[in-house]
């Protein structure tokens, strides 16, 4: 016997919605009461207004004015393909959705154009969870489209974090201009070499020379050309044909890397996500005559220009911790605690990109004076 529930001075039958879908699925499949007919590739579905109206705004809409479809009760849907329709009529009467790869694109595109907002979540999520280097400009291009932030701010950290690979993939010589621009123009593109950057355009650019030459200046502007060596510039940027035969380029080079105060005011600077080495320091206790003190400062060495900079202080001070890198960020975890000297499990990320920390989940055993060690992907404490 199928169990009830109280609800405030209601008993509700727990499977009278899931029951209740059945039945109309039913009557569906069997051709009972059903007043609307869709025809989409030549193929018909016969159907209920009521249940496309509660799913979708689209025909909730179409429902109440007195267009063709209304009054003849049949509207045809060229805009997609008959499997399409049927996974959506099939959500429609029981609130299970199939999707596959090779149709989540036009489901994405007909919920879209139907207004079945749960639908299209389905299917963000699922593309989210396909989402890698192989793919990320294309699902940034569909994110634009369909106006999916979380997949847009997804596609674009797996495009930052592994431009390198990105650029060096065939199908990325065939995107269209704008997406050449955005990815060029991307201030936090964590790219180690700005030369591999200016190889893609040009290669970008030769893959179809009369169709893209005229854009390449412009395209070119995006460079920062006082982040590539200035033998590569001598030798390589400013031989490329591309280069010398463009007088926008060249006066584009001279500005960029004019000594003068007057010409360099329109100076790039370097990218925000440039991946530089460099020595980071956290913790540890500050001394001074007659006083000392546990410290939250975050301390950064930077070898290319022999200074020491301050960026996001820790948000607890602590002593005998460990630090390490991974994946672009800097992990604090352990050490004792100042000035308890509680030795604690407590685990920091710091974030290059917005210089702020993040708590994360906590070490298994509390750990002072040891060694934390990244390998494959994962970080190790050791002793």
């Amino acid at each position: 016997m199928a169990a009830a529930q109280q609800l405030g001075g209601r008993r509700v039958w727990v499977r009278h919605q899931i029951e209740l879908l059945q039945r109309i699925s039913r009557q569906r499949e069997e051709d009972k009461y059903t007043d609307f007919t869709l025809k989409s590739k030549g193929k018909e579905f016969r159907v209920h207004r009521n249940v496309l109206a509660a799913c979708s705004p689209y025909f909730d809409t179409l429902f109440q004015t007195n267009m063709m479809e209304q009054q003849s009760g049949m509207a045809t849907l060229n805009f997609t393909s008959a499997e399409v329709m049927e996974e959506l009529l099939a959500y429609m009467y029981s609130g299970s959705l199939r999707i596959q790869e090779d149709m989540v694109e036009e489901l994405l595109k007909t919920a879209d154009h139907l207004l079945m907002a749960e639908v299209k979540e389905l299917c963000i999520q699922y593309l989210l969870e396909q989402l890698d280097v192989s793919n990320c400009l294309a699902m940034k291009a569909l994110a634009q489209v369909y106006k999916a932030d979380h997949l847009l701010k997804a596609a674009n950290e797996t495009i930052r974090k592994n431009v390198h690979a990105v650029i060096k993939r065939e199908e990325t010589l065939d995107i269209p201009l704008q997406s050449v621009q955005e990815l060029l123009a991307d201030d936090l593109l964590q790219v180690a070499k700005e030369e591999e950057l200016f190889g893609y355009l040009v290669s970008w650019t030769k893959r179809d020379l009369p169709e893209r030459k005229d854009h390449f200046p412009s395209l070119f502007a995006n460079i920062r050309v006082t982040d590539i060596p200035k033998r590569y510039l001598e030798e390589y940027v400013k031989t490329e044909q591309l280069v010398t035969e463009s007088e926008e380029c060249q006066k584009y080079i001279a500005k960029q890397t004019s000594t003068s105060e007057e010409e360099s005011s329109g100076q790039l600077n370097a990218r925000s996500g440039k991946m530089e080495e460099v020595v980071m320091v956290t913790g540890g206790v500050s001394r001074s005559p007659g006083n000392e003190e546990g410290t939250t400062e975050m301390l950064c060495y930077l070898p290319r220009k022999d200074t020491w900079c301050q960026l996001c202080p820790l948000n607890y001070a602590v002593t005998f911790n460990a630090i390490a890198a991974l994946n672009g960020k800097v992990y604090v975890a352990g050490g004792r605690l100042w000035p308890e000297n509680r030795v604690t499990s407590f685990v920091s990320c710091y974030s290059v990109v917005e210089n702020s920390w993040t708590r994360v989940r906590n070490m298994s055993a509390k750990r002072a004076n040891f060694a934390l060690v990244p390998c494959n992907g994962c970080l190790y404490a050791i002793g």
